[in-house]
């Protein structure tokens, strides 16, 4: 910016640049000591803002006229209000400089001082020169001598303009570009996948039910989060779908929130690349210039890509990890967007609303929330006028998470806005399994609230019939059969929960890759020779650092799935950007943009990779599995087991929750699969006793995903071309009590 100001007023013939200044407090300190007819003050200055600045040198020089410069558009009025009441002759908006400046100044020069717009830009001290000159002393680097006294131009409108009317084109192609391709391999990734239901699917498709059938305290779970089934919940309202139509369509849904997680990571790019922006910071002797939009547009769309469907799995994964990616793009974006002083109320309010959503979204973006309003703190820098617009955003956050809060305190007896983090470390840092501490020779542990009923050893059955409607509870409802099991922290089994989380995350190709991204651009900085400057730099998006490391870390402590840490791992990706710019020289931004448009050319081919594995490979038995789901489910209700009827499972609970899910049926009894040769193994008599547990824990059939013995396949009935057969163990009831 500062560069195509001094291109446009040397170009103009009859303005002299006496000075340039890097921050308010140096404007200030030149003006004093240049006394220049203008100056040109942006309002987003460091260390001292440019409207306190503007303030200071209409008192201090009341001869000086002061132009203002911003970023802000037409919808954005209190800036120019600012501005004007500082002090400010004029605004000029930054994409107006080729335009409007000179004119502007002309007309200053000969017209009384007058209050009637608002602008703002980097601070230049400049004089108009006179018929008769004006002989005071010029401060200008040697660059810029050579500016002033380049040749006359009669041209009016400066050749940055055609540069950046260029550089804009360059960027509309390439976002339009990279935006097809990311939609692209999200309809290929929902279309191939519509049949594909996960086990969490399961869980989050039950929570859903709430608004159907008007029982909306199954969006109340310890354990799993209420907006995304909200969400499902109100497409199926509206829809009304069969069970062959509902996965597809919560697919079709999470469609539409990948464009929002797109829309989102937009706005977050957008902010990340106006920190690059030259006049967003002080230059020096050792300054180099970023890469062009385009070329950070092209490799932030590309990073988006891989985290998105090669990390994520969106959109065919049900669950919630798009709708907490599209927030943390946006709570990173806004917290950038605190740069801009003038919508410091207007951001705070919109933080505290995605902060809010967020936790709704995923319980570990409750804590985070107080990290974002820390670092939103410091963003403000100015901490006395911050401390009313922080009250906002935890005011708005606190009103939109508080009815969550209290119901979860209600139900768990006391004060929790989630029992995963407490739950997930019992299962995976201190081993606790529900199942085995209900099965334990002694007798199940007396802190166990709600122990697992085994009807039956060798095999061992276990019966767990509760009163909510959930398709497999011990899944869906894993706080009411571990309530009682408290968290025990000990150094021991944190250090191999940690060992084993590294373990996993080392091995999955997929962060592999994102963490040599990250190594890459650390050797990257440190080797340059001016490596010192790189990270200070980089030190600018500091706060996208520590929220990107916070969350990760948090995961890293308990347990730790690629889909769970990739929007924070993007996160830390874009706030090394700063620090990757190039010397000031053409052929070295040529060869940059070059290599930048190599490598997200390739993180592009290798997505296409995925998605294509993804079409052709692996999801092909997943799609079949999908299928396969379904008509167990629509085999199962014709042989006359009818939705909300319970059943018992001798098998993987998995796969079972899925058919289960299909059938509108509900699983109250299980032998594991552990168990499962030891059932067919055992002679009539046992096996009489176990269809006798399954029946008095009220299950109408038996589903087994084994073919029976051939001296027992009389008792069997195979469910369609599958390899699940069903016993009926009672009568079949003619009504039900589920209805969906």
């Amino acid at each position: 910016m500062r560069l195509g100001l001094r291109e446009t007023l040397a170009e103009a013939g009859d303005i002299d640049i006496c000075g340039e200044a890097v921050d308010g407090r140096d404007a200030l300190a030149k003006a004093e000591r240049l006394k220049p007819d203008f100056v040109l003050m942006d309002v987003g200055l460091p260390v001292r803002d440019g409207i306190e600045a503007t303030r200071q040198i209409r008192g201090n020089l009341p001869e000086t006229r002061v132009v203002t410069l911003s970023h802000y558009d037409h919808d954005h009025p209190e800036v120019v209000r600012e501005a004007l009441k500082a002090g400010a002759s004029k605004h000029v908006f930054k994409l107006d400089v080729g335009t409007d400046l000179l004119s502007t100044l002309r007309k200053l020069q000969d017209e009384p001082m007058s209050r009637d717009v608002i602008a703002a830009a980097p601070p230049i001290a400049l004089e108009f020169s006179s018929a008769t000159g004006l002989n005071r002393t010029q401060e200008t680097t040697p660059a810029l001598q050579r500016e002033i006294h380049h040749p006359r131009s009669p041209i009016t409108t400066p050749r940055r303009d055609w540069r950046a009317t260029e550089e804009n084109q360059k960027s509309k192609t390439a976002v339009l570009v990279c935006r097809a391709i990311c939609i692209g391999f999200a309809l290929i990734e929902t279309f191939s996948q519509l049949r594909f239901i996960n086990e969490d699917g399961v869980s989050y498709l039950d929570m859903s039910d709430a608004l159907i059938r008007h029982n909306w305290h199954l969006l109340i779970n310890p354990i799993w989060s209420p907006l995304y089934p909200f969400l499902i919940g109100l497409v199926t309202w509206f829809t009304r779908p069969s069970a062959q139509w509902e996965v597809p369509l919560v697919h079709a849904m999470n469609l539409l929130l990948f464009l929002g997680a797109l829309a989102s990571f937009e706005f977050f790019l957008r902010r990340v690349i106006s920190v690059l922006r030259p006049e967003n910071g002080p230059e020096d002797a050792n300054s180099g210039a970023p890469l062009p939009a385009w070329a950070w547009q092209v490799l932030g769309y590309s990073l988006f890509a891989w985290t998105t469907v090669g990390m994520i799995w969106a959109p065919r994964m049900i669950t919630p990890d798009l709708c907490v990616a599209a927030l943390v793009y946006l709570d990173a974006g806004l917290l950038l967007s605190l740069r801009d002083r003038g919508k410091w109320t207007r951001t705070c309010l919109l933080l505290g609303v995605t902060l809010g959503l967020g936790y709704l979204a995923k319980a570990i973006l409750f804590p985070m929330a107080f990290l974002f309003m820390v670092l939103a703190f410091f963003m403000m820098g100015e901490w006395r006028k911050a401390i009313r617009p922080l009250a906002v955003t935890f005011l708005l956050f606190c009103a939109i998470s508080a009815p969550l809060l209290i119901s979860m305190s209600h139900r768990v007896g006391r004060p929790s806005y989630s029992e995963a983090g407490n739950l997930n470390y019992v299962w995976h840092v201190n081993g606790f399994n529900p199942y085995v501490a209900s099965a334990s020779p002694s007798g199940p542990p007396s802190y166990l609230k709600h122990p697992m009923t085994l009807a039956h050893r060798n095999p061992d059955v276990f019966i767990f019939k509760e009163p909510t409607a959930y398709t497999y509870p011990p899944r869906q409802d894993m706080e009411y059969w571990s309530a009682g099991a408290i968290a025990a922290v000990n150094a021991g089994d944190q250090l191999r929960a940690v060992a084993n989380n590294l373990r996993v995350l080392l091995t999955d190709a997929h962060i592999m890759y994102m963490c040599l991204l990250i190594v890459g651009a650390l050797i990257f900085v440190l080797l340059s020779p001016n490596s010192s400057w790189r990270f200070k730099k980089i030190s600018r998006s500091w706060p996208l650092l520590l929220a990107g490391i916070a969350g990760p870390f948090l995961y890293l402590l308990i347990s730790v799935e690629p889909r769970y840490i990739a929007p924070f791992l993007l996160l830390v990706l874009l706030g090394l950007f700063p620090g990757i710019v190039v010397r000031n020289s053409k052929d070295a931004e040529k060869r940059a943009a070059r290599w930048t448009i190599v490598f997200a050319t390739f993180v592009m081919v290798l997505t296409g990779l995925v998605v294509v594995y993804h079409l052709a490979g692996y999801p092909r038995a997943q799609r079949q599995l999908g299928e396969e789901f379904l008509q167990v489910g629509e085999s199962l209700n014709r042989t006359g087991v009818q939705p909300g009827q319970d059943v018992a499972i001798i098998g993987d609970s998995s796969d079972g929750c899925r058919w289960a899910r299909m059938a509108r049926v509900r699983i109250v009894a299980q032998i594991l699969r552990g168990d499962v040769a030891d059932f067919w193994r055992a002679d009539p008599g046992v096996k009489a006793d176990v269809y006798d547990a399954f029946a008095k824990a009220g299950a109408n059939a038996v589903i087994a995903e084994q073919t029976p013995p051939p001296d027992e396949a009389a008792e069997w009935q195979r469910l369609g071309d599958s390899h699940y057969y069903v016993h009926f163990v009672a009568p079949i009831a003619l009504q039900s009590s589920y209805n969906h």
